[in-house]
């Protein structure tokens, strides 16, 4: 799987060198290299105004720069941004059995699952409840549940009272269920976070990464943070996720624009024992 987003360029998204068509051939290499990768999480933000205008190019980037020399493409799993509130987003990726807002879960194998939720509508009410819904159902039958959504809960960039909506909404359930691992855009930078329960350092660990960096133009970070140190990381560069999930760890490689490893950790099956009893107890019941 990868993920990634944030890769909306203005002026110089015709320019056959600009950050997003790079970004785009290096996804179609790590294609190329893993063909267990299965798609593209879209942490949203596809273009300035998800005018057609501006999709026409990035689709076309898409399906030209990330298809393999064999012919494969790389499915999209998308996410709403705040860049994508006009209709061409509806028209690219509508789906006819869709029953909500752009929030759904993604079931990536019979052991994982990735719940995409939409920050561009309210994040409590009905979505909420879907969520918690979602979260305890998954956590019965997966081995890894994982999230992904737009705006971030622990920013980068941004101030920290940004990501106060989502802290408040969503992190909650993120911990009362054990997901495994948070991603976000909107930031346009690479993140990391130290792993996190209850708005402290915990070695029971729900880590937050992220932050939007496929192609769009880097962001100065503030990496002092207290949910950046001891050993995590913030950087102001382009990048995408590849993450691997095993029968025994998720594996997380975030990579360049030239190939170059950005970031790397694993999560282990066992390494979170509070989220093993969790369910645990929900399979019994």
């Amino acid at each position: 799987m990868l993920i990634g987003g944030d890769s909306r360029l203005g002026d110089d998204r015709m320019d056959e060198e600009n950050a997003r068509r790079r970004m785009n051939a290096r996804m179609s290499k790590l294609l190329q290299e893993n063909p267990q990768i299965i798609a593209l999480a879209h942490s949203g933000d596809y273009t300035n105004t998800g005018h057609w205008s501006e999709l026409y190019y990035w689709l076309n980037d898409h399906f030209e720069k990330t298809t393999t020399p064999d012919g494969r493409l790389l499915p999209i799993l998308p996410t709403r941004g705040n860049h994508d509130m006009l209709v061409g987003f509806e028209e690219i990726f509508w789906w006819h059995n869709r029953k909500n807002n752009f929030y759904y879960t993604a079931n990536l194998n019979a052991a994982t699952a990735l719940v995409i939720l939409n920050t561009e509508i309210s994040i409590n009410g009905d979505q909420s409840l879907w969520l918690e819904n979602e979260l305890k159902s998954l956590r019965k039958k997966k081995d890894w549940l994982t999230t992904l959504f737009h705006k971030s809960a622990f920013p980068s960039v941004r101030a920290y009272q940004d990501g106060e909506p989502q802290r408040r909404a969503w992190v909650p359930l993120f911990e009362k269920y054990k997901i495994d691992l948070s991603t976000s855009g909107h930031e346009h930078s690479l993140k990391r976070t130290i792993p996190i329960l209850n708005l402290k350092p915990s070695e029971e660990r729900i880590v937050y990464i992220g932050d939007g960096g496929l192609g769009v133009r880097p962001r100065e970070v503030d990496n002092t943070r207290w949910y950046f140190n001891p050993n995590g990381v913030a950087k102001s560069i382009n990048n995408v996720h590849f993450i691997e999930y095993t029968s025994t760890y998720i594996n997380i490689n975030a990579l360049g624009i030239d190939g170059s490893l950005l970031d790397s950790f694993s999560i282990p099956k066992n390494g979170n024992t509070r989220r093993a009893l969790y369910r645990k107890e929900l399979s019994n019941n």
